[in-house]
C-alpha cells in the first residue's frame, strides 16, 4: 500500500479477495505486514468501485514483518469478499502485505516459532513459548531444502527445551513447532526456524578461499569492542600477490584497546598433542598473531602463541604446535596493528602432521638451456639427500624424482621453449620424507631458427 500524501478521508485502497463461499464459518484470516500506517480489516459486499467496506478489526503494523490475524467466526453477516484498507495519514510511508491465508480455525492455539538456542556437531536445543492450552508439542525438522514441515521428521514432546539428536554435523536445518491439544487436535505449523549444526572436528585441512566473497564452512570471524563507525572486520578479497585466487583480509581502522579482529579455523582432533603443524602465507602494514581459541563464539578466550612481523612482501611462516594440556581445539589469526587503518592479508593455510624431514626453501634454476637446468635450493639441516621432481604438471605426484645428494644439481633431456614445475623435498633417512615444495616455474631456452616472420 502506498498513499502519495492526499487526503485519504474521501480515498480508499483497499485490497479485495476473491468471493469466499465460507465466510460465516469456522474460518480466520491471517497475513503478515510491516509498515508505519496502520490498516482495516473488513468485509465487502462485491470487489467493484461502489462496494460497501464493513470494518472489522484494525491492525496497526510496525517496522519488523510479523504476523496478524482476524477471527472471523463469529462474522454474522452477507458479504462474500474481504479486504484489507489502509487507513493511515498519507504520510507518503508504504505498508507491505504479504502471505494472505484463508483457513479454518485451528483446534489447537498458534505458537510462536521456536528458537534454536544452542547446537552442536549431531544436535539442537529448541527453545518455544509455553502455551497454557496445549497438552503438548509436535516439532518437525528437515534439512534446508524441504519447505513443507509435514515432509519432516516429526517428535511429540511437552519438554521445553527440547533437544534433538541424531542430525548431520555442518548442516542447515529448518524446524518448525505446534500445538497439540489432544490426538487429533493440533494447531498449525509455525514459521520455520533455521540454524546450522557444527562442524565436526578434522585431522587436517588446507584452504585457499577459492570461494564466494565469503568464508569458507566451518571458517569463522571475530570482530568484538567494535565502534559503531568503525569498519574493521574480516573479508574474503582477491590479492595478485598471494595467489591467483581470494584470500583473508583482516582490517583494523582504529588503534583501540580490546578491538579483536581475529578468524578461527575449524575444529581440529589433535592441536595439542605435538604432532601437527600450520603453515600459511601472509602479508600486510600489521602483524599477525598465532594463537589458539577456546571456540568460535563471540566470548571464545584467545591465546597468544607467536607473533610474527609483515611486511607487503608475501612469505611462508610456520609453526610447529607443541604438546600441551590446553583443551582449545581452534586455531586463530589475530590482526596485530600498530598503526591506524591496518591490514593483513592471509592465505594457503594448512593444518598438517609435522614431517619428518624439514621443508624445502630457496628453490631457483640457473645455467638454463633448451634441454637442461641447474636447480638450487637452500640446504637442510639433518637431510641426507634430496628427492627432486621437474614436470610440466601442476604436482610431483606420478612423477618419478630424481635423487640429489647435495642442494644442487643438473636435470636433463629437457624440451626446448617448456614450462617446467620444479618440486623438491628433503630425505632425513629411510622413510623420513619431508612434504614437497611449492611449485618453482622456470622456462627453457628457445632453439636458435635460420629465419622467421613475426606479424604480431
Amino acid at each position: 500500500f502506498y498513499s502519495d500524501g492526499s487526503n485519504l478521508s474521501n480515498a480508499d485502497l483497499i485490497l479485495v479477495t476473491p468471493p469466499l463461499s465460507n465466510i460465516n464459518e469456522n474460518y480466520r484470516l491471517r497475513f503478515a505486514a510491516r509498515g508505519s500506517q496502520s490498516l482495516q480489516v473488513g468485509t465487502l459486499d462485491s470487489n467493484t468501485l461502489d462496494a460497501v467496506f464493513t470494518p472489522l478489526q484494525t491492525i496497526t503494523p510496525t517496522d519488523v514483518m510479523a504476523y496478524y490475524t482476524v477471527d472471523f467466526s463469529n462474522y454474522v453477516g452477507s458479504d462474500t469478499y474481504i479486504g484489507i484498507r489502509l487507513t493511515g495519514n498519507g504520510s507518503y510511508d508504504p505498508v507491505f502485505v504479504d502471505d494472505v491465508v484463508w483457513e479454518q480455525n485451528p483446534a489447537c492455539p498458534d505458537i510462536a516459532a521456536a528458537e534454536v538456542t544452542a547446537t552442536g556437531t549431531n544436535s539442537a536445543t529448541i527453545s518455544f513459548q509455553n502455551i497454557p492450552a496445549a497438552a503438548s508439542y509436535d516439532i518437525s525438522y528437515a534439512v534446508s531444502s524441504t519447505n513443507d514441515p509435514n515432509q519432516g521428521a516429526i517428535v511429540n514432546t511437552t519438554a521445553n527445551p527440547f533437544e534433538i539428536n541424531s542430525l548431520e554435523p555442518n548442516t542447515t536445518y529448518n524446524f518448525w513447532i505446534r500445538t497439540r491439544c489432544g490426538e487429533e487436535e493440533v494447531g498449525y505449523w509455525s514459521a520455520a526456524t533455521t540454524a546450522t549444526t557444527n562442524c565436526a572436528a578434522v585431522a587436517t585441512f588446507y584452504e585457499q578461499f577459492t570461494g564466494a566473497y565469503e568464508l569458507p564452512n566451518c571458517w569463522r570471524g571475530i570482530v568484538r569492542n567494535q565502534p559503531a563507525s568503525s569498519y574493521s572486520g574480516i573479508y574474503i578479497t582477491n590479492f595478485s600477490n598471494t595467489t591467483e585466487q581470494n584470500s583473508a583480509y583482516l582490517y583494523q581502522d582504529y588503534l583501540i584497546e580490546n578491538l579483536d579482529v581475529i578468524l578461527v579455523s575449524p575444529a581440529v582432533t589433535n592441536l595439542n598433542t605435538g604432532t601437527n603443524r600450520v603453515k600459511f602465507k601472509a602479508f600486510g602494514t600489521g602483524d599477525v598473531i598465532l594463537g589458539t581459541i577456546s571456540g568460535s563464539g563471540d566470548n571464545a578466550v584467545f591465546t597468544a602463541l607467536q607473533t610474527f612481523d609483515l611486511n607487503e612482501n608475501v612469505q611462508t611462516i610456520t609453526y610447529n604446535f607443541a604438546a600441551s594440556a590446553s583443551t582449545d581445539a581452534n586455531i586463530a589469526f589475530k590482526i596485530a596493528a600498530e598503526i591506524a587503518y591496518s591490514y593483513i592479508v592471509l592465505d594457503d593455510i594448512s593444518y598438517e602432521a609435522i614431517p619428518a624431514c624439514p621443508d624445502v626453501t630457496g628453490i631457483s634454476a640457473s645455467n638454463v638451456s633448451t634441454n637442461q637446468a641447474q636447480i638450487n635450493f637452500n640446504e637442510v639441516s639433518g637431510a641426507v639427500a634430496y628427492e627432486v621432481v621437474v614436470t610440466t604438471a601442476n604436482s610431483p605426484e606420478g612423477a618419478t624424482p630424481v635423487t640429489f645428494e647435495t642442494n644442487s644439481g643438473i636435470v636433463t633431456n629437457l624440451q626446448a621453449n617448456t614450462a617446467y614445475k620444479v618440486f623438491v623435498r628433503s630425505s632425513c633417512g629411510e622413510n623420513q620424507l619431508g612434504v614437497w615444495s611449492e611449485a618453482f616455474t622456470f622456462y627453457t631456452s628457445c632453439e636458435t631458427v635460420e629465419g622467421f616472420i613475426e606479424t604480431f
